[in-house]
């Protein structure tokens, strides 16, 4: 099990991401709560607190496989690689949609070169993960 420098990069980077996304997204579903027992409900405010729901519930879901992600690679499990190779799509699929939506600045050139780097290492190493 010889671990590349580049996929203990990329573990640890995914597990400090994946506590991130599932930090943030309990922060977000307690703001949901904290709108919904408010005393100024209305559709408006209902409305706002499910999207925030919906928007921190994949974040958790995203998050977790995240972080579980990290551990597997790690510990360089055959099936990690596929997960991150899913994961850096998704990530280059919303990054590219992001742009698509509201305009390609920097932030969203750097993610889409960053995913496909990943991607292309991923793909360079894979016999290490047999």
């Amino acid at each position: 099990m010889d671990r590349p420098f580049g996929v203990a990069i990329i573990a640890i980077l995914n597990f400090v991401s994946g506590a991130y996304l599932i930090l943030k997204s309990l922060g977000l579903l307690g703001a949901s709560a904290a709108i919904l027992k408010s005393n100024a409900i209305n559709s408006e405010t209902v409305g706002t607190a499910e999207g925030l729901s919906a928007v921190s519930m994949l974040m958790l879901v995203i998050g977790i496989f995240t972080a579980v992600a990290s551990i597997a690679l790690w510990r360089m499990k055959s099936w990690a690689w596929y997960l991150a190779v899913v994961l850096n799509v998704i990530g280059l699929i919303h990054a590219i949609s992001t742009g698509v939506n509201s305009g390609f600045d920097m932030q969203q050139n750097t993610a889409i070169v960053i995913h496909l780097i990943v991607l292309g290492y991923f793909f360079s190493v894979k016999k290490h993960f047999a």
